[in-house]
């Protein structure tokens, strides 16, 4: 789908995001883990994934309109 000569480019990109995205949440646990018990930084985690899930669907309901 995408031009040839932007190919290696969008799976760089493509890539990043993941990789961000499955390493964040456990840096973020890690960090919030010395502050308060493990538990608790497991709790947080569980309460902020669905809040974070639905905003992005919200998002993704109300974006630019599609042709």
């Amino acid at each position: 789908m995408a031009p040839q000569d932007r190919r290696a480019e969008l799976l760089a990109a493509y890539l990043l995001c993941c990789y961000t995205g499955n390493s964040l949440p456990v840096v973020g646990i890690a960090l919030l883990s010395r502050s308060v018990r493990h538990l608790w930084a497991d709790v947080v985690f569980a309460a902020v994934s669905p809040v974070l899930a639905v905003g992005g669907r919200m998002m993704g309901r109300h974006g630019p309109p599609t042709d």
